[in-house]
C-alpha cells in the first residue's frame, strides 16, 4: 500500500477495504493445526514473505528515487500508479485466492503469485484521513526529514503556467 498523507487514503481506510465480512456476521476463526492448539502452518511461508518484502522494497525505493529526482524507470514506477489513483497493490500467493480467479480466468498460465493494483476510498469519518472536522492532524507522525510537499508536487505533476 502506498500511503501519502493528503494524497491517498490512510492505512486504516486501505486495509479496511480488504476485509470481507462473513455472511452471518461471525468472526472468522483461524484453523488449528491437528488439535495442537497452534495455528495451522502455511507451506513455504518464507518464500511468500520474501516475495512480498521484495515488492514492498521496490515500492519504497521507487518513492525515494522520485523524491531525489533520480532518472530512470524505478522513479516512475510508483508515482505513475499513484497518479492514476492506484495506491494499493495486492499480491496473491496461493491459487484461487480472493478475487484473482475471476480477474485472471481467461489468462492462460495464471495460478499463484498474481498481483493487482487497486483504488480504495477514504471514509469521511476516518480519524486519520477523513473530513477536516473528523480527523486528527494527518502529519503528526511524518518525520521532519520527509518533505511531503515535494512528494505532492511529484505526484500532481508539473504545474501548468500561463
Amino acid at each position: 500500500m502506498i500511503g501519502v498523507p493528503g494524497l491517498t487514503p490512510c492505512f486504516r481506510c486501505q486495509i479496511g477495504a480488504t476485509r470481507l465480512p462473513s455472511s452471518d456476521g461471525a468472526v472468522v476463526k483461524r484453523e488449528i493445526d491437528y488439535g495442537s492448539g497452534r495455528l495451522r502452518g502455511e507451506v513455504a511461508l518464507g518464500c511468500d514473505i520474501q516475495h512480498v518484502s521484495s515488492a514492498a522494497l521496490k515500492l519504497a525505493l521507487s518513492l525515494l528515487a522520485a523524491l531525489k529526482s533520480v532518472d530512470g524507470p524505478l522513479a516512475g514506477f510508483t508515482i505513475g500508479a499513484v497518479q492514476r489513483g492506484l495506491h494499493m497493490l495486492t499480491i496473491g500467493m496461493e491459487p484461487d485466492w480472493w478475487f484473482y480467479p475471476e480477474v485472471f480466468r481467461d489468462t492462460k498460465g495464471q495460478y499463484a503469485y498474481q498481483s493487482v493494483w487497486l483504488t480504495t476510498a477514504q471514509r469521511a469519518r476516518c480519524p486519520d484521513c477523513g473530513t477536516a472536522g473528523e480527523r486528527a492532524d494527518p502529519f503528526r507522525n511524518v518525520a521532519d526529514a520527509v518533505d511531503v510537499d515535494d512528494l505532492r508536487r511529484l505526484i500532481d505533476g508539473p504545474a501548468t503556467g500561463s
